[in-house]
């Protein structure tokens, strides 16, 4: 039950903060830990923790999808011929 409750945790902080997650997690359990609040700071930093591995997992699916993408464009694919053609004024090609 206390992972499921960090992952949702972390995943709100990687979905409200992105990459930034980490840092601003990062600087919550900073703080907690100088104002002596030991349990907070271990939390949030279990909550890094586990943004840190689903950051790892959304960059390794973006990695993944670039790569395998076959709809996007290859270097120096201008596409059909057809979308080369221009018409004349006179309305021929």
């Amino acid at each position: 039950m206390a992972d499921a409750l960090l992952e949702t945790a972390a995943s709100q902080f990687v979905e409200s903060y992105g990459s930034s997650a980490l840092l601003v997690l990062q600087q919550r359990a900073e703080v907690a830990e100088e104002h002596g609040r030991e349990v907070a700071a271990t939390t949030w930093r279990a909550i890094a923790a586990a943004a840190a591995l689903l950051l790892a997992d959304i960059e390794s699916r973006n990695s993944f999808v670039a790569i395998t993408d076959t709809k996007a464009p290859l270097p120096g694919y201008a596409g059909p011929i057809a979308a080369h053609k221009r018409e004349t004024p006179a309305g021929r090609w």
